[in-house]
């Protein structure tokens, strides 16, 4: 006796509900990524401008530190003065070796505050050390790529 459909093979239904569930985070990751790798960019920092630019390959454990003219150091939107970035700095030199700090010094910041971000990373054993800066052809158009 046969009850129900015929006695073959059953299909499962296409699992929509888990696929919707799937395409949300995925979303919410790229959003939340793509907010992270802006947030250092948004400060009113103006970079110095270079024909010979190149592209900085991020590592997961970078540090970006911001030089604003005034000598102000900011490291993710919190200023901080040069002894806490001592600090933050000897933190991550014991933690990460290799590590890279990329330096976001504004074209009017002072010598003096450059020198000291470079004291602190040498008191420090940090030896990779990138400067962002603009592309000639970007700053003219007013772009602000690092």
């Amino acid at each position: 006796m046969r009850f129900g459909e015929s006695a073959g093979p059953h299909k499962p239904p296409f699992p929509l509900a888990a696929m919707i569930d799937i395409l949300f985070l995925l979303l919410l990751f790229f959003m939340l990524t793509s907010l992270y790798a802006e947030m250092e960019g948004e400060l009113d920092i103006t970079l110095p401008t270079s024909t010979e630019a190149g592209e900085i390959t991020r590592l997961r454990q970078d540090i970006t530190i911001n030089v604003k003219a005034d000598g102000t150091y900011v490291i993710n939107q919190i200023a901080y003065s040069a002894d806490d970035v001592d600090r933050i700095l000897r933190d991550l030199a014991e933690v990460y070796e290799g590590e890279q700090i990329i330096a976001r010094v504004d074209k009017d910041a002072k010598w003096d505050h450059v020198s000291r971000l470079l004291d602190l990373c040498k008191r420090h054993k940090i030896w990779n050390i990138s400067f962002a800066v603009r592309r000639e052809q970007a700053a003219a158009a007013g772009g602000a790529t690092p």
